[in-house]
């Protein structure tokens, strides 16, 4: 019988250095009448009268251990966004970020990556991420596997300072499909610093868990009052340029257009491209 008790501790302990036993942290978010300007610096009045999530903790290199850097989170919204404020604080000089092209791989740069559960199934959720120069990233992620496919109308900007860096998110509620009925949504939230090659992470720090792992999540609750909308982004377009044939005058062109998206389903967006040439001697 003592053999056997002995046996449980030892997996009850495992367990909690693992992060498999955890107790799930809760984080109440409220409602701004004065968003936030996205130009990449946190330091608008909205942020100031708000808490912050800055508990996170190393997944590489030592398990467990609070980041050695820094962070700080502060989430709001009004009816037509989530806003995300973060600060990541390091040495000015170790902040390392090449990458601006959307949707390119950042994995050697500081970033910062945002996981949305917005039906807390632990199944289906948005990946939202940002580096120091403010390239953005997004996806679908589907059990522990990532789809780059789904591309969100979110914007996103980061600046470096001299405290380290900082990025402002603000995510349109019609871009996303959540159930309207429940006000709470799933949160991880992963930091890189590369020249530490460290990687932290909340709620919790599990090193069995994949990057994109959406078992265990935080709760961002108080998300009442928000429009859900038709899952419809439109996004026009203007080019212009010179058209020049052999022996003739140059023409300008005026290339117009705009691109229409429907999310389906959380995992699913119907697209379609509309374009109109214009062309003036």
């Amino acid at each position: 019988m003592k053999k056997c008790l002995r046996s449980w501790w030892i997996i009850i302990l495992i367990q909690i250095v693992t992060g498999n036993l955890y107790a799930q942290k809760t984080f109440q978010i409220y409602k701004t009448e004065t968003p936030p300007l996205i130009d990449g610096f946190v330091n608008d009045e909205t942020w100031d009268h708000l808490s912050s999530i800055d508990t996170f903790l190393q997944r590489e290199p030592m398990l467990g251990e609070p980041l050695s850097e820094n962070t700080e989170v502060f989430v709001c919204f009004d009816s037509q966004f989530l806003y995300f404020g973060i600060k990541c604080y390091q040495p000015e000089e170790t902040v390392f970020a090449k990458q601006m092209k959307f949707d390119e791989s950042y994995y050697t740069d500081d970033r910062f990556a945002i996981i949305l559960d917005t039906y807390s199934d632990h199944r289906t959720a948005y990946f939202i991420g940002i580096n120091a120069l403010g390239g953005r990233e997004d996806a679908i992620i589907q059990g522990n596997s990532m789809n780059s496919s789904w591309n969100g109308l979110w914007k996103g900007k980061a600046q470096i300072t001299s405290e380290g860096w900082e990025a402002e998110i603000a995510l349109p509620f019609r871009s996303l499909s959540f159930d309207k009925k429940s006000d709470s949504w799933g949160l991880v939230m992963n930091r890189f610093i590369t020249k530490k090659r460290e990687w932290g992470s909340w709620p919790v720090a599990n090193i069995n868990a994949s990057q994109f792992s959406i078992a265990e999540t935080g709760m961002l609750k108080g998300l009442t009052g928000i429009t859900h909308g038709v899952g419809i982004d439109f996004s026009p377009y203007f080019i212009t340029g010179f058209d020049a044939k052999n022996g003739e005058k140059p023409e300008m062109k005026l290339n117009a257009g705009a691109d229409l998206y429907y999310q389906i389903a959380p995992n699913l967006k119907a697209a379609l491209s509309i374009n109109t040439d214009f062309a003036e001697t």
